[in-house]
């Protein structure tokens, strides 16, 4: 390794002679007949070791070592600290847990939450994130949620689970903070989809429950149209087996779809403004 070394620096010497400029490790390679790794390895193995705190530079005043110019501003302290942190919390997960962030944050399997509500109530896709009364008389304490405000009286639709002014507080944070979507569904489609549903699984959902398969049907079609292959999970929380009345008006066409004008929204948000 020397060896090749003081050759190097005599090659050098000879093509600045011959060339009036000093070559690169390209050229010197070259000449003798080796690779540029050969000659950077040489030469860095006869180079004088430099202490990180020698000084390169000073004004009179401190002085700039050469640790300065190499300091790693990315793994400071605070930064082992929380990597510390962050390895005993991961140590303490289930292998499938560890899977689920492999596959998020290193393999790049992003996850969409989506929230489905009827248009005829649409307090996600709609309201303000505000804070407001829980009930319609005002007796509970104000909470922070997104609502069409407690004044607002949603149309008479069959998912009676979902007519409700407000969103809770931890799901509207959730919105608020872009970690969820959210989309309105008309009373029809979450029949039609309440309907498929059953025919193929033989279950009868909830009305409440088909504004999540209305939903799921959505991104399935999506994806039929563009061609993206997608895993899709929903959430079915309750059969339909009170609602066979709902059902038969779906059938005989005397269900009919609402939606809130812009002007009602308007109102009833103005009326909350003094809660703020």
């Amino acid at each position: 390794m020397r060896d090749t070394a003081y050759r190097a620096l005599q090659v050098k010497e000879r093509l600045t002679a011959r060339t009036q400029r000093e070559p690169d490790a390209a050229e010197i390679a070259k000449e003798m007949g080796v690779s540029r790794q050969e000659v950077y390895f040489a030469l860095d193995a006869i180079s004088e070791p430099i202490s990180i705190y020698e000084p390169v530079f000073s004004d009179g005043g401190e002085s700039i070592c050469v640790m300065d110019q190499i300091g790693d501003t990315k793994n400071t302290d605070d930064s082992w600290i929380e990597q510390i942190a962050l390895q005993g919390a991961v140590s303490s997960l289930d292998e499938r847990e560890k899977r689920i962030l492999a596959l998020r944050f290193f393999d790049g399997k992003t996850t969409r939450f989506l929230a489905a509500e009827p248009e005829s109530c649409p307090k996600l896709t709609r309201g303000e994130f505000a804070y407001d009364f829980g009930d319609e008389t005002g007796f509970t304490p104000l909470l922070p949620m997104f609502t069409l405000g407690h004044n607002f009286k949603p149309a008479n639709i069959h998912a009676g689970g979902l007519r409700y002014h407000g969103a809770g507080t931890v799901f509207s944070q959730l919105l608020k903070d872009g970690y969820i979507d959210a989309v309105d569904i008309p009373q029809t489609e979450t029949f039609k989809a309440g309907v498929l549903f059953a025919q193929h699984e033989g279950i009868v959902p909830a009305p409440e429950s088909s504004h999540a398969i209305a939903a799921t049907v959505r991104e399935a079609l999506k994806c039929k149209e563009t061609g993206e292959e997608k895993v899709i999970l929903f959430n079915l929380s309750g059969h339909g087996l009170i609602d066979m009345t709902a059902y038969d008006q779906y059938f005989a066409g005397d269900l009919v779809d609402s939606a809130p004008t812009d002007e009602t929204i308007k109102a009833n948000l103005e009326s909350i403004k003094s809660l703020q």
